[in-house]
């Protein structure tokens, strides 16, 4: 396969969403309130983030796809769970 410019450009997008992707994952992690939530609330977030991180690495439109949608389920079950907030 050989380099092209449109490679380069398609490369360095996916690596810029990645980056993005791994510079949220740390402001995140500083400012998430210890013991308001429980582990498995940083764990969804976590797997979430990891999963879109997956999808921007992948080479095909259908692995993208399917990753993308994966990449729901953890955000439902954060809603379902931490949605609700009384006034």
């Amino acid at each position: 396969m050989s380099y092209t410019l449109e490679n380069e450009i398609i490369l360095s997008g996916k690596t810029l969403l990645v980056i993005i992707s791994g510079l949220l994952t740390i402001v995140l992690l500083f400012t998430f309130p210890r013991g308001k939530f429980s582990k498995v609330f940083l764990t969804l977030v976590l797997l979430t983030i990891e999963l879109i991180i997956i999808s921007f690495r992948v080479s095909s439109l259908l692995s993208f796809y399917i990753y993308f949608e994966i990449s729901i389920l953890p955000v439902v079950l954060l809603t379902l769970d931490w949605d609700y907030q009384p006034e």
